[in-house]
């Protein structure tokens, strides 16, 4: 994938997720302006405080996934990021289920492997459409890494358009933000090395990274 199409695609994506929870403020504040009715004005903050939150929510996320601030290699903590996901994935129909053996502040990664962890977890719990567990461990031995995602749910929806972009291949951006993810986290492996394999069932998909 060129480099255009691929900040085309993340801006999609962007304008995509943040377009709602922003068009609900507004709409909010319209109904503070014209309508006195105390009931109303009470839902219309409620409306605005749950889309501020939400958007915030995506905001922090895209941050750490999509952003470009610091060095390639930066260290960024796991609570940070698991946070910013929990966060982003907050009332929705996915279980997220982390490995023990990185709970703690001390573990850190490149700001590469955040970039892509944060990614493919997008990418696995968007393939379950009506929900699931995701579940995600981590093996670190020196320089080398392995990142695991498993999801596993009712109905799992994972074309080649997703392995395509998932690999690095051109797709078209101006209409699929939704393929941002796997296309950023195809060109992060291509840059930092390594490889991804994933496997897909009616009720599960498997996404492991291995440098």
């Amino acid at each position: 994938m060129r480099e255009l199409e691929l900040i085309g695609l993340i801006c999609s994506r962007l304008c995509h997720d943040l377009i709602s929870p922003i068009g609900a403020v507004y709409n909010g504040i319209e109904v503070m302006k014209e309508d006195d009715d105390p009931d109303m004005r009470a839902r219309a903050i409620e409306l605005m405080t749950d889309s501020t939150v939400l958007a915030i929510a995506r905001l922090k996320f895209y941050r750490l996934a999509f952003g470009g601030s610091g060095g390639p290699e930066i260290g960024i903590s796991m609570v940070e990021a698991r946070a910013a996901l929990s966060e982003f994935l907050a009332g929705g129909r996915i279980e997220v289920n982390w490995s023990d053996r990185f709970v703690g502040p001390e573990l850190e990664l490149p700001k590469s492997l955040i970039k892509l962890l944060l990614n493919l977890a997008v990418v696995v719990a968007e393939a379950l459409l009506r929900g699931g567990k995701l579940k995600i461990e981590l093996s670190v031995s020196g320089n080398r890494h392995e990142i695991s995602l498993v999801g596993e749910g009712d109905h799992v929806s994972f074309d080649d358009t997703n392995a395509l972009a998932l690999a690095g291949g051109s797709v078209d951006y101006e209409t699929s933000p939704r393929l941002a993810p796997a296309a950023f986290a195809g060109q992060i492996v291509k840059e930092i090395g390594g490889k991804i394999n994933h496997s897909v069932s009616e009720n599960s998909i498997s996404i492991v990274f291995s440098s």
